[in-house]
């Protein structure tokens, strides 16, 4: 079977939804796929911006027939009744058979057949690296509504934004093939590939050239996942994956290391990374809240998806050190509280490059070291190319302007709302932002309101000059002198 015809094979299903907006006569759902072809609005930003993305163009525009994406919608219902629809680029706008009132739910079914594009951009079959399929953002997804209405925004290349709902999900492949995805394997012991024999006395490994296990023509196995309170499902899937899991009984999560042979020697270290990680932030920011947490070869860099992490393989120590943190933090800032990255990509980006950093210096035994964060944001504002935090992810003028804003940005942030509160009230401010928000998508006010409850302090001239202005960062010492304070009672 081909890859192209696996693909296919692999995402034909139909998906029930459950919603509960406010009134509303239409519906709206993204189709990511369909960003990945030459006349895309992916394709045509990236061809005019001054530094696009290197791993879109020009390999976006070379894409054959048989190597883009689509999702074609072959049936879309409302309570078993036809709607409507009209699908422009990657934003799916159906008209309601009934429309939804306050406090109402509705079902929807929706039946399609899509191809998963030569991989390009975070999701695709056949990365660099060898992988032959990463499949994140690979099905209809129902867009996020919230009290300023739905949020169709089309795919263009950056960030994401979704409900939480429970996933229950079947893939059929080849039976030689291993997968790691979001969410608990139900049928474990008919899959096995190792997931049927998780211990928590120290870490297993599967590895099919040892298993001899090979791929049979008509020979496939169905893997059945399911995962609560998410807000997106991702898999990757290949026949070469080596699979190393362990359960830590101490905070009851099972971890999962999938990767190709060629990397086996330099992924060890990630048997101690891994589990200190999810217990270094569930200490400072929370209890992580999921049962399993997966890192996989696959994708095209570094990119989080709920349970599970996509990080490209062939790296030197600290590069995979550095993005497996990154990666793992995402999954309280993210995963959990799942604010709006399209609109404020910092309160996410920016506070995983907080928890990064802190991480992997304590990890190092070293101190933590913001100073680059600040650097960043100072040099850009030099060359006159900074923009104020709250720009929406994919209005910013340059890459450079977006990665700078939201990842140093809000990295920068809170770190200096450590030096404005003190080290120990920031770091209460995080445990009580996680515990108040986790689960319901914060804003950027809502940041403010728990910095403030926590601090007692006012603080709402600090949030807004450093995320709604381009003020220039120019304090300075011109002059300073010592003199010693005299002792009590002296």
């Amino acid at each position: 079977m081909t890859p192209s015809s696996i693909a296919c094979a692999a995402v034909r299903a139909s998906s029930t939804t459950t919603i509960r907006p406010t009134r509303s006569v239409t519906s709206f759902f993204h189709l990511y796929f369909n960003a990945f072809h030459p006349q895309s609005m992916m394709a045509e930003r990236n061809r005019h911006l001054p530094d696009p993305d290197r791993r879109v163009v020009p390999k976006i525009g070379r894409l054959g027939p048989d190597e883009q994406g689509f999702h074609r919608i072959t049936y879309l219902a409302q309570e078993g009744r036809p709607l409507t629809f009209r699908i422009t680029d990657t934003v799916l706008k159906a008209e309601l058979d009934r429309p939804l009132a306050p406090g109402d739910s509705t079902v929807f079914e929706i039946r399609f057949r899509s191809q998963v594009p030569l991989q390009t951009r975070r999701s695709g079959r056949d990365n660099a690296e060898g992988i032959d399929f990463s499949m994140s953002q690979w099905y209809p997804k129902i867009a996020a509504y919230d009290g300023r209405g739905w949020h169709p925004d089309p795919y263009i290349g950056r960030e994401f934004y979704g409900v939480f709902g429970t996933f229950d999900v079947r893939i059929t492949l080849p039976a030689c093939y291993t997968i790691g995805a979001t969410g608990m394997l139900l049928n474990a012991n008919e899959v096995g590939h190792g997931y049927d024999r998780i211990s928590s006395r120290g870490w297993t490994r599967f590895d099919p050239r040892e298993a001899g296990l090979q791929c049979t023509p008509g020979d496939s196995l169905t893997w059945h996942f399911r995962a609560e309170n998410v807000h997106d499902f991702a898999w990757a899937a290949d026949p070469d994956y080596i699979h190393e899991a362990w359960h830590d009984d101490s905070l009851g999560v099972t971890y999962h290391l999938l990767f190709q042979p060629d990397v086996a020697e330099r992924w060890q270290p990630m048997r101690q990374w891994v589990p200190w990680l999810i217990r270094y932030f569930s200490r400072r920011i929370g209890r992580y809240p999921y049962p399993q947490f997966t890192v996989v070869q696959a994708g095209d860099g570094g990119m989080e998806y709920p349970m599970i992490n996509f990080i490209t393989g062939r790296r030197s120590p600290f590069s995979l050190l550095g993005v497996t943190a990154h990666e793992a933090a995402h999954e309280w800032f993210y995963g959990v509280l799942a604010s709006n990255e399209n609109a404020y990509a910092w309160m996410d980006e920016g506070f995983t490059s907080w928890a990064t950093t802190e991480a992997v210096a304590h990890l190092l035994g070293q101190a933590p070291d913001h100073r680059d964060a600040m650097l960043s944001v100072v040099r850009l504002q030099q060359m006159g190319l900074f923009e104020r935090l709250n720009t929406p992810a994919d209005w910013f003028a340059s890459n450079a302007a977006y990665s700078v804003a939201a990842y140093p940005g809000g990295e920068m942030l809170l770190d200096l709302l450590g030096y404005v509160l003190s080290d120990s009230l920031r770091d209460a401010f995080l445990r009580a932002y996680f515990h108040t928000y986790g689960l319901r998508h914060p804003n950027p006010y809502d940041v403010e309101k728990v910095a403030e409850q926590v601090s007692g302090l006012r603080l709402d001239w600090f949030f807004e000059q450093l995320t709604n202005s381009t003020y220039t960062y120019d304090d300075a010492l011109e002059v300073t002198t010592q003199q010693r304070t005299p002792e009590a009672g002296a």
